[in-house]
């Protein structure tokens, strides 16, 4: 089960309606276990320039930078 705090959800909303109509995508940041809670969400930069087909790429290099960020006890669980 996951479950998002409400400032989060709408983090996520926000990021949709600004990006619209191209994709966005982002990671779910928070902690693992039988219940996993995001509390905190990272948008990721679509590095495909804007086209008529939605399509989403993102820069391997933040995604690391993402992960090498995390603060102890804290995982991508989505």
């Amino acid at each position: 089960m996951l479950r998002l705090l409400p400032a989060t959800r709408r983090s996520i909303e926000t990021h949709a309606v600004e990006t619209y109509p191209q994709e966005c995508c982002g990671f779910l940041i928070g902690a693992a276990g039988p219940v996993r809670l995001a509390h905190r969400i990272h948008r990721l930069t679509n590095t495909c320039p804007p086209s008529p087909h939605p399509r989403y790429e993102a820069d391997p290099r933040e995604w690391l930078w993402v992960e090498r960020s995390l603060a102890h006890a804290e995982e991508i669980i989505g």
